[in-house]
């Protein structure tokens, strides 16, 4: 008597090594889509920046108004930019975090870590990194330098000459932009197009542009540069797995910049 194949079993005597094995995806395994990744993603951004919003009024609220004839907004949010660009940064990057970790434990529910990327990395992975990420920054200088591009730009300049306490303005921008911005874009959104069809190579260039898009307070020069920085935290990501190298070489690299800028500003005022 032969019982009825459907398909779904192999006849017998079939090779082990033939049998087809099928397994279900693992609740370790799963990712959002690309598509998803990138709307979820830009929801992320565009609630973070909604968000920093509220720096502005927590800083207005408490300027004196006593010297001006009306309310000016747009002259007050010039006078008071870096003070409002750090309290808004701080105040946004727990309700942005709060929130890539919800999204990303309603994918992975046992794995919000691993899918973000939050895994250590050897030393001389780390010393590695950060001569690569010290190489590329002496060269966007040199080009800079050739082609006589302002010593710093006018938005850090502005920030810096507007911060009001400076420890702030250095918190917010040396660490918790590089947290957020690295969480969002090399960890959350390249987990998942890193394994949708564009694979790891597509998903760095992809995401590199997109992470020098955001950063519209700069011009093209500065842009480009910011492109080239991206592929490198990208690479870095790739290549060690890990979110957090790519945030300490992030936040060394913007560290630098407010000291570069510092001693600029000390030197011309």
């Amino acid at each position: 008597m032969t019982l009825p194949n459907d398909g779904s079993t192999p006849p017998l005597g079939t090779p082990e090594s033939e049998v087809p094995t099928t397994r279900e995806p693992s609740p370790d395994d799963r990712t959002w889509g690309a598509l998803a990744s990138l709307l979820l993603s830009g929801a992320v951004f565009l609630f973070y920046s909604l968000v920093q919003g509220f720096g502005i009024v927590a800083v207005l609220v408490v300027q004196p108004y006593g010297e001006l004839n009306a309310f000016e907004p747009e002259r007050l949010i010039n006078q008071y930019f870096g003070q409002i660009l750090w309290v808004g940064t701080l105040i946004a990057l727990p309700v942005a975090l709060v929130a890539l970790w919800l999204l990303t434990r309603l994918r992975r529910p046992g794995g919000v870590a691993q899918y973000l990327g939050l895994r250590g990395f050897r030393w001389w992975q780390g010393l590695l990194w950060l001569a690569a990420t010290y190489a590329l920054v002496t060269a966007i200088t040199y080009v800079a330098t050739v082609f006589e591009r302002p010593p710093i730009p006018d938005f850090i300049e502005q920030a810096m000459t507007t911060a009001g306490f400076m420890p702030g303005l250095v918190l917010a921008v040396g660490l918790a932009a590089p947290i957020i911005e690295e969480l969002l874009f090399r960890g959350f959104l390249y987990e998942g197009l890193a394994k949708s069809r564009l694979g790891e190579v597509g998903a760095i260039v992809l995401i590199s542009a997109l992470f020098a898009v955001i950063h519209l307070q700069y011009d093209a020069f500065d842009m480009f540069s910011v492109f080239l920085l991206g592929l490198l935290f990208g690479i870095v990501r790739w290549q060690t797995g890990s979110t957090w190298l790519a945030i300490l070489l992030h936040a060394a690299i913007n560290l630098f910049a407010l000291f570069q800028s510092h001693r600029y500003l000390e030197s011309i005022l």
